[in-house]
């Protein structure tokens, strides 16, 4: 149901958000996937990448049997290198560490910027120096036309997902501070729809500069 509405409002056009920066994960070793869905990220990362070993979280059981239809589909399971597990990312209870790539698409949105700002230290953590985080986020211009566009199709979108999986939050947090603050810098970003919808890429420092939070691997 998700995907047809999907397809109905925006075409591909969250898929294209979504692969914005995927050449930037084409040389990474350990990939922490949260809230991916049904898989279509997680499949065209496994074609770009065939040597990555990825950690999906997904708190829906039916969208990992989803993701593993979709990589059994297209021949791309692999038990060793593809792994699922169903669990709250609030938690903080993380599969692995040393994670040089995290991908969080249409994700932080589904939390409170409190929530938001206790999720990604954690995630932090767990990071390798010089990691890649991929994401794509809706967003709310700050004036003019653009702005009161974004607040009809956030206001839209925030309603049905309340009525459909009981989302608690009613509006988009502020995660770039607390991605700032982890020490990650924006280092690409590219905007669609009346700039509705935007990727970004944030990094790490190296190993040559270790952050607050110290290294994790």
């Amino acid at each position: 149901m998700y995907r047809t509405l999907e397809y109905a409002a925006f075409g591909r056009k969250l898929e294209n958000q979504r692969c914005e920066f995927l050449k930037d994960a084409s040389g990474a070793k350990r990939a922490l996937l949260l809230g991916d869905g049904d898989g279509r990220f997680l499949l065209e990362l496994t074609k770009c990448n065939e040597e990555v070993h990825i950690d999906s979280v997904e708190a829906s059981a039916k969208m990992i049997e989803r993701a593993q239809a979709c990589l059994r589909k297209a021949n791309l399971a692999d038990p060793a290198r593809i792994r699922f597990h169903h669990g709250n990312a609030l938690l903080g209870e993380w599969p692995n560490k040393g994670y040089d790539l995290v991908v969080t698409h249409f994700f932080l949105d589904c939390f409170s910027t409190a929530e938001v700002d206790r999720l990604i230290p954690s995630i932090r953590r767990v990071c390798a120096p010089g990691a890649k985080w991929l994401l794509a986020e809706f967003q709310q211009p700050e004036a003019g036309w653009r702005r009161w566009h974004a607040c009809c199709w956030l206001f839209a979108m925030y309603c049905f997902f309340r009525i459909t999986t009981g989302l608690e939050p009613l509006g988009l947090p502020e995660y770039r501070t607390a991605l700032s603050k982890a020490g990650f810098s924006l280092k690409g970003k590219k905007l669609r729809m009346g700039q509705l919808i935007c990727s970004e890429l944030w990094t790490l420092p190296g190993r040559d500069a270790e952050g607050p939070y110290g290294s994790a691997d």
